[in-house]
């Protein structure tokens, strides 16, 4: 989760003004997610937990509060995990090109 004081609230924002846009390098990926889930992302974050190179994250901004019940598992009420898994794996495909 990101607060409003943070640098990834601040930037998600300025997308959301229209001041800056999203990553290119994340633009199909973003358009993936909207076309797959039916939601609007807003934008995609990427970083390593604790700046540890092994544990990688991907955060998924989107526009819309509610969007988020899209991506949650309705018996344990977390993320479900086959959808973290599958836009993890398109992330992967998506962004292998850029490793080049």
């Amino acid at each position: 989760m990101i607060m409003p004081s943070d640098k990834d609230y601040k930037s998600t924002k300025k997308i959301k003004q229209k001041v800056s846009n999203i990553k290119e390098e994340f633009e199909p990926l973003a358009k993936w997610i909207d076309e797959k889930y039916n939601v609007k992302t807003l934008n995609l974050i990427f970083d390593y937990i604790d700046n540890d190179k092994s544990h990688p994250r991907l955060q998924v901004c989107l526009e819309y509060a509610n969007d988020k019940g899209k991506f949650m598992d309705n018996k344990t009420y977390n993320f479900d995990e086959r959808k973290q898994n599958e836009i993890a794996k398109k992330f992967v495909e998506i962004t292998s090109d850029y490793d080049k």
